[in-house]
């Protein structure tokens, strides 16, 4: 009896495929992770996606966002460490449309740290690099809720390198921006505080400012710091310095037995120092009593004099008391 051959298991193996949107998606979209994430591509946002979706209509449909979050996920492992993620989240946040929204997220805040590192650094005018970053006075462009967004991303990215991370974060120049953050923000809100007898406002953003400043210093830049820089540093640095008990420690106070606090819980106000007592216009004149001259020590000291007792009331008479009679 003869025995059949064996059926192909997809018809793509008897008919060879004509081009690449015939290939099955798991082939397909792994093609397309080598071709976004190659070495020549590590740093910076997948552009060749871009190129891949324009390609034809069949593989624009199974690379969209929304069709395929599968395939940004895995660009997101690609570029981002994922260890740190996996220690601190459940799986069920680690699923691929989580980590597509999460890729898109980050490259937003990223292509943005990036955009105002290049404005602070390209502005030839002190006005016009303070009014980029918002300064008081000027009509700025980076909003507050911007740039708490970019700070909270930098600083997790930070504390979650393990290499692939600072690749971005280079690509992004997100020294230089730190380094606008302080002088443009920091340090002009310091000085101007310091300059009316004030405390500095800090702020969630200029806390994760400080922060960031600490963690993109190395030990040579402090080394060959320029005086001025150093200067600079110290005296935006002064009030949190002699003025700490001013400023929590910690991200909630005591008493508050879960973190975030809730939404109607409102921050203490940061208490102001008391206004300066003007000097004295002329030198005080001393009230007290001159020290008399010492006793020696055998003398007899004076005993004191008993004190006048009040004279005593006149004693009533006494009741005249009733004749006996006589009866004899």
């Amino acid at each position: 009896m003869a025995v059949s051959e064996p059926q192909a298991s997809s018809c793509w193996l008897v008919r060879p495929p004509k081009s690449l949107s015939d290939l099955p998606v798991e082939i397909f979209q792994q093609i397309a992770v080598q071709t976004v994430t190659s070495a020549a591509a590590a740093a910076g946002p997948p552009s060749a996606i871009r190129s891949l979706l324009l390609t034809s209509k069949q593989i624009n449909n199974r690379l969209s966002f929304d069709a395929n979050p599968s395939f940004y996920g895995e660009i997101f492992d690609a570029q981002f460490d994922t260890t740190a993620l996996k220690r601190r989240f459940h799986s069920s946040r680690l699923t691929a449309p989580c980590r597509a929204a999460e890729l898109k997220r980050r490259w937003i805040c990223l292509k943005r740290i990036k955009q105002y590192s290049r404005s602070a650094a390209s502005a030839q005018k002190e006005v016009g690099r303070q009014a980029v970053w918002g300064y008081p006075g000027f009509p700025g462009i980076y909003s507050e809720k911007d740039k708490l967004q970019d700070a909270w991303l930098a600083f997790l990215m930070l504390t979650e390198n393990d290499g692939q991370n600072m690749v971005q974060l280079s690509w992004a120049n997100v020294v230089d921006w730190t380094r606008s953050f302080i002088h443009f923000d920091i340090h002009a809100v310091s000085v101007n505080a310091q300059r009316s007898g004030q405390l500095p406002v800090v702020s969630e953003s200029r806390a994760l400012g400080l922060w960031l400043y600490w963690m993109t210093t190395k030990f040579d830049d402090v080394v060959n710091e320029p005086v001025a820089v150093l200067s600079k540093v110290n005296r935006m640095l002064r009030p949190f310095t002699f003025a700490s008990w001013a400023y929590p420690s910690f991200f909630a106070p005591w008493q508050l037995s879960h973190v975030p606090p809730p939404n109607s819980y409102t921050p203490p106000a940061v208490p102001q120092p008391p206004a300066p007592v003007p000097p004295p216009t002329s030198a005080p004149t001393s009230v007290a009593r001159p020290p008399g001259p010492p006793i020696p020590r055998n003398s007899r000291r004076p005993q004191p004099q008993p004190r006048p007792q009040p004279a005593a009331a006149a004693a009533a008479p006494a009741p005249a008391q009733p004749a006996t009679p006589t009866f004899f």
